[in-house]
């Protein structure tokens, strides 16, 4: 009996043994460092907590900056004339700042002195002395020549588009046709080489077919 009360006392001692070693380690074994949040928390506890300010963007203002060296008229700033709606042929600004063919213009400015666009007058001697924006020339076919009309005092080459035209008819064997000039219909008849106002026939003038190297020429439909 002393013995069996014995052996009770031991096995009572060695749990409550236990039960400490184990209340030790499992203290132990949690870590003493703070948390990241506890840590925060602590070292924030009397202040509100802040988001990091990112760094503010720096807007430039862009200012265009005008160029001095303006470039000159190319052909492509004068690709359609208001009158006849085609290329600009000879292109000419008249003093209210439009630009035109020279022979549409010429003819607006004869026929009613006025702008076809802005209806501003326009000197009746525009045609006389005008300032070509930008020279064409008029390249001869593939055989060397070209279409000539006669003027007072010489003989005058078509502008590019009136002598494509011509051409364009003559290789057609159309011998009568109408083509437009300076805003008014003209007849040309290749049978007689000569062109005529349709409105008035017996104004006429001597048309031709000629070799450009044969031929003196004063200018190119009224352009020196």
């Amino acid at each position: 009996m002393a013995e069996s009360l014995k052996r009770l006392e031991d096995v009572i001692a060695d749990d409550e043994n236990s039960s400490e070693e184990n209340g030790h380690d499992s203290e132990s074994s949690e870590d003493p460092r703070p948390s990241s949040a506890d840590s925060a928390l602590t070292t924030n506890s009397d202040d509100d907590v802040k988001p990091t300010p990112r760094p503010k963007k720096k807007f430039t203002s862009k200012k265009s900056k005008k160029n001095d060296d303006t470039p000159a008229k190319s052909k492509s700033d004068f690709n359609e004339c208001p009158v006849c709606l085609g290329p600009v042929v000879f292109p000419v600004r008249t003093p209210c700042g439009h630009v035109f063919c020279f022979l549409c213009v010429k003819g607006a400015a004869r026929q009613a002195n006025r702008c076809p666009m802005c209806r501003q007058h326009i000197p009746i001697d525009f045609d006389k002395n005008p300032i070509i924006l930008e020279r064409q020339e008029v390249e001869t076919f593939d055989d060397g020549y070209q279409w000539f009309y006669e003027g007072k005092n010489g003989w005058w080459q078509y502008d590019k588009r009136t002598s494509e035209e011509i051409e364009h008819r003559y290789k057609l064997n159309v011998t009568k046709f109408d083509v437009l000039i300076c805003g008014i219909m003209y007849t040309i008849d290749l049978n007689r080489n000569v062109q005529y106002n349709r409105e008035n026939p017996t104004r006429r003038r001597k048309v031709k077919r000629e070799n450009a190297n044969n031929i003196a020429v004063k200018g190119i439909a009224g352009v020196h």
